[in-house]
């Protein structure tokens, strides 16, 4: 993202960077997740989740698609829209949820 934005010449502090290299990510791996479901990340689940292993898919990808937006959305519109800065409780729950799936 740093690179991107370094050509684009619309420069980022690392913060920035770090921020849209996450959220970008996140945002492919939550498409991802509904994407390949069945084929890549159904198998994954441990034996205990098996029968749910498709809704647990989805619900994580949902929450990967959400924080990664939320990464992404700049703060003034969190601000038009009468909201706190998620930015910082996406960064926050992600992470929690990387803890628990990893």
């Amino acid at each position: 993202a740093w690179v991107a934005s370094r050509l684009l010449r619309h420069p980022l502090d690392l913060r920035g960077a770090m921020r849209w290299g996450m959220g970008l990510g996140f945002l492919f791996t939550g498409v991802d997740h509904f994407v390949s479901a069945q084929t890549r990340y159904v198998p994954m689940m441990p034996d205990a989740l098996a029968e749910h292993a498709l809704a647990w898919v989805y619900l994580t990808g949902a929450a990967e698609l959400l924080g990664g937006l939320a990464l992404l959305v700049p703060v003034t519109v969190f601000k038009r829209l009468g909201l706190p800065n998620l930015q910082r409780q996406a960064g926050i729950w992600l992470a929690v949820m990387l803890v628990c799936v990893v």
